[in-house]
């Protein structure tokens, strides 16, 4: 059954990958803002990164469990990796403006790192409820375990026993569901917890020297410091 619908899932990626490459030749004649949003939910790396999300938890608990905001989480992702990937001296090279470059760069690191807390207090509420979840299900499961242990060794009784086992998996299920449900919200947890403390690094020590950085961009982007220690060095050393 899996494997059936492992195809059917591929096939609608496929075909899916077509659409969407249909709406971009439409899209370079008429702007369509849909048509571009949908280009960028869809788009690489984001889209690959999700689908493998959505698979490892589709064969572990169904679609069901795949919701909007692990998309959002997943999305999220991608933002604090391209933001932190943003060379200053290089983003404020062509900026006749640097100033209000360098301030719209650090509000939006500030932004993320907003972004990042809210993300990261949604996912540890989600895995404690998994947890809970999963604590209670085991809890049951050991009472339906011991109620069937039981019924084998008082008077045979098949309803008993049935009811037992029934509960022990329908309990077991609940136990492999909450453990993946957490195990793929702790994942997420954690990379964003990693990007996040980079963009804090990154923020603060540019927020902190943001004025000095444009004042003196030139000195820094074209080397122009560094040759003129040189040259200080030189006469100092020469007595020039």
């Amino acid at each position: 059954m899996k494997k059936k619908l492992l195809i059917l899932f591929i096939l609608f990626s496929f075909l899916n990958f077509f659409v969407q490459g249909n709406n971009s030749r439409i899209q370079q004649v008429i702007y369509d803002p849909v048509i571009k949003e949908r280009e960028l939910k869809y788009s690489s790396p984001l889209a690959l990164w999700y689908s493998l999300y959505r698979i490892h938890v589709f064969f572990g608990n169904g679609w069901d469990f795949v919701s909007v905001s692990d998309y959002e989480y997943s999305s999220l992702l991608i933002s604090l990796r391209d933001i932190i990937s943003y060379n200053i001296l290089d983003l404020l090279e062509y900026e006749i403006d640097k100033t209000s470059v360098m301030e719209k760069y650090v509000s939006s690191l500030d932004n993320y790192l907003v972004k990042s807390d809210v993300a990261l207090s949604n996912l540890r509420e989600e895995m404690n409820l998994s947890n809970s979840s999963m604590q209670y299900c085991l809890s049951q499961k050991n009472i339906s375990d011991k109620l069937y242990a039981d019924s084998l060794q008082s008077h045979y009784n098949q309803h008993l026993l049935d009811d037992a086992i029934e509960d022990s998996k329908k309990y077991g299920k609940c136990i492999s569901d909450a453990r993946i449900d957490y195990n793929s919200k702790k994942i997420l947890a954690d990379k964003i917890s990693v990007y996040s403390s980079v963009v804090k690094i990154k923020y603060d020590y540019l927020n902190s020297n943001k004025y000095d950085i444009v004042q003196n961009y030139d000195l820094m982007k074209w080397d122009i410091l560094e040759r003129l220690v040189i040259i200080k060095r030189m006469l100092q050393k020469y007595d020039l």
